[in-house]
């Protein structure tokens, strides 16, 4: 049993599972809505930046593609979790070094029962070096130039790098959409 005792809001703590489900209850819906406001199928044409990616074609449930997901740097799973609740037919990893958080998230994929999520609770460069994946996402990485590094070796060929970050670091190379509600938020779209 998880033990760890998590703050709820308005002064409410409770033990982990139960925190768990109750905080996870309303991220289907709220991803689902902020999503909305991503079309990455059919992006705005006049956006320069989307100009070069074949998003149409970047269909991570393509039927002959195995549909995967490397969340590179996990924490507290996101953006793999809500997106593994939002997609059950695509393969999650959850890749997190530290062993609080990789705990944390082996507790939430089991009270959530998500049995298509697997949490990889090592540093991603010690995966098989044939494990690659269709999409890899990472955000909020204390080294920028290291986790792309360990990103892009992860990467099936024609796959794609999903990176939540801002404009000021973003790197060279493929496109972006700016987050609803934020000033510099984007998420950095690239095809290798």
């Amino acid at each position: 049993m998880f033990n760890a005792v998590v703050d709820t809001g308005g002064g409410n703590r409770e033990k982990a599972p139960r925190a768990i489900r109750h905080g996870f209850d309303c991220i289907p819906n709220e991803i689902d809505d902020n999503l909305l406001h991503l079309n990455l199928v059919d992006p705005d044409p006049g956006n320069p930046d989307l100009a070069n990616l074949d998003l149409a074609n970047l269909d991570p449930f393509t039927p002959d593609l195995r549909a995967t997901l490397l969340d590179l740097g996990s924490g507290a799973g996101f953006p793999g979790l809500p997106i593994a609740l939002l997609r059950p037919g695509l393969e999650v990893t959850l890749a997190e070094s530290q062993n609080k958080k990789a705990a944390f998230l082996r507790e939430a994929v089991r009270t959530l029962n998500l049995p298509n999520v697997e949490v990889w609770a090592a540093r991603a460069e010690t995966m098989p070096a044939d494990r690659q994946f269709r999409i890899v996402a990472l955000r909020a990485v204390d080294n920028m130039e290291a986790a792309l590094s360990a990103a892009k070796a992860r990467i099936a060929p024609g796959g794609l790098l999903a990176l939540l970050t801002t404009v000021q670091h973003a790197p060279n190379g493929g496109g972006s959409l700016p987050l609803p509600n934020s000033q510099s938020g984007i998420l950095h779209l690239q095809t290798f």
